[in-house]
């Protein structure tokens, strides 16, 4: 992955407005984490929604290692 690319990712993760109160926002926010995920891993995540709340999951074989982050600001 290159500079430019990398820049442009972040650049449309920080342009998303996705306080933690406004469930659709959120859910907004993971559709754009899940379209950078689908463009850099290749694969689409699971989308879990719990409480009205949109989470993401991506499953890889094995072994596993587990990454937690958020997408809410």
């Amino acid at each position: 992955m290159n500079l430019r690319l990398m820049l442009e990712d972040l650049e449309e993760l920080v342009s998303c407005e996705s306080f933690s109160a406004d469930h659709e926002a959120v859910a907004r926010s993971a559709r754009v984490v899940a379209d950078q995920g689908f463009r850099r891993l290749g694969a689409r995540p699971e989308t879990i929604v719990i409480d009205g709340v949109t989470h993401l999951r991506w499953t890889f074989g094995t072994p596993r290692v587990l990454l937690v982050g958020h997408h809410d600001t």
